[in-house]
């Protein structure tokens, strides 16, 4: 059983599932194991699909810190923005580092957000994210430092 801590989360809770039928089955529709994730791997568009847009609905807390690439560069325009739509339950969310996202269209739809981390996301226009906030209640949190691409005409009044 040692062997489990050099695991990562995503090779625990759905890796192990190739082998074990039984376990995968539990994983996947415990909703109270995809309340909180957090994360700094680096995603393939199955493993994403499988940890994220399947149990968008169920995560209150989201922490992905990574430029997930590897998703963007398989997928359609816009998949990962467009699957964080989906995470409507939404307390919590840091994206920070990830430079792969190129919109925020996503924090329409997340209606119960109230911390959001979007440090060093250097590919999001500032002028959309703005657009995005305006159309949802104000939030206690927004951290876009290291956006360099924010600037003092940017700031929101």
């Amino acid at each position: 059983m040692k062997i489990f801590k050099w695991l990562d989360v995503q090779e625990l809770l759905l890796g192990i599932g190739s082998v074990c039928h039984r376990f995968l089955s539990i994983v996947q529709n415990a909703k109270e194991l995809w309340v909180r994730l957090e994360t700094q791997a680096e995603f393939t568009q199955q493993t994403f699909h499988k940890a994220i847009v399947s149990h968008a609905s169920f995560f209150k807390v989201l922490t992905m810190q990574h430029s997930q690439k590897i998703v963007t560069y398989n997928s359609r325009d816009n998949y990962i923005e467009y699957s964080f739509s989906s995470c409507k339950n939404i307390v919590y969310l840091d994206l920070s580092y990830n430079t792969s996202l190129v919109t925020t269209c996503f924090l329409r739809s997340m209606t119960y957000i109230k911390i959001l981390k979007l440090v060093g996301c250097t590919s999001i226009c500032p002028e959309d994210t703005i657009e995005d906030l305006k159309h949802r209640k104000p939030l206690e949190v927004i951290d876009i430092s290291e956006c360099f691409q924010f600037n003092d005409d940017h700031c929101i009044g």
